[in-house]
């Protein structure tokens, strides 16, 4: 986002352009609360190495990692899954 430069605000930054590209966030927000609240989320997407996945996960407000091998019955679901996804 491009945000415009007063001439004291450049003069204190020492900058020449009239314009400050600005780094910024977004917050998403529903209308209406899920029908069922999920039991962990996954914050980013899953390292993938031969024969596991590690995941992970943000669990009751706790930062954790899962590791799903092969023989999980969770292994199709969490080769698909992307991050912000419900586990």
């Amino acid at each position: 986002m491009r945000v415009q430069r007063t001439r004291l605000h450049k003069a204190l930054k020492g900058g020449q352009a009239p314009y400050e590209d600005e780094k910024f966030a977004y917050l998403a927000l529903m209308k209406r609360p899920p029908k069922a609240p999920c039991a962990a989320r996954v914050l980013r997407h899953p390292q993938i190495a031969p024969g596991r996945i590690t995941l992970t996960l943000c669990e009751g407000g706790e930062k954790a990692q899962r590791v799903i091998t092969k023989k999980d019955p969770l292994w199709k679901r969490a080769r698909k899954i992307s991050a912000g996804e419900a586990l």
